[in-house]
């Protein structure tokens, strides 16, 4: 497969450049195989990318917001707990995935929502959340209202701890949009 084609492919080359920062995670044939056989150089893209993170992490402009989400929970909680534990951010926006995570820690019930972080393996991330909320809880927000998905039709839903959610959770709700564009609007 593409390992022989590695093989056949290097000895063609002098270096590999490397410029697809988004996928440098990747251990891919096409993006690690070739390292096996000449020198790699990041290209400028990547090279821009990551002075531009490194700055972001060791010296940031205050106010730091960080918007944090997706489907990787763990990935980006532990995330949350490096720039908070670092001082780079001075508060970190939850949405997704990590939001409901966040949600559940707070009391929140998310109802078949929880089933989907369950089903992800993210059930041990409540926890490191709760930790977090207690030592930075001033400094995580969460979304104050959710759209749901209810028969395909966005609803909105403001959120109180004494409500439950009965339907899926697809997005962050105008409420919290503009809370949180307000809160971005002065860093």
């Amino acid at each position: 497969g593409k390992t022989i084609m590695i093989k056949q492919l290097h000895s063609l080359f002098d270096y590999f450049i490397n410029d697809a920062f988004a996928a440098a995670h990747r251990a891919q044939p096409s993006l690690v195989g070739l390292a096996y056989y000449m020198p790699v150089i990041a290209g400028r893209i990547m090279e821009r990318e990551i002075k531009t993170l490194d700055k972001i992490i060791k010296n940031p402009d205050k106010p730091s917001i960080f918007i944090l989400g997706g489907a990787k929970a763990d990935d980006s909680i532990e995330v949350i707990k490096n720039v908070l534990k670092n001082n780079s951010a001075d508060r970190v926006l939850t949405t997704g995935i990590v939001a409901n995570v966040f949600l559940i820690a707070k009391g929140y019930d998310i109802g078949p929502n929880k089933d989907v972080i369950r089903d992800m393996g993210y059930l041990d991330q409540i926890e490191i959340a709760k930790d977090l909320l207690e030592a930075y809880g001033d400094k995580i927000e969460t979304p104050i209202d959710v759209a749901l998905n209810i028969e395909g039709q966005r609803e909105e839903m403001g959120l109180s701890l004494e409500k439950k959610i009965i339907y899926p959770v697809h997005d962050i709700g105008t409420e919290t949009i503009d809370y949180y564009g307000d809160i971005i609007g002065e860093s």
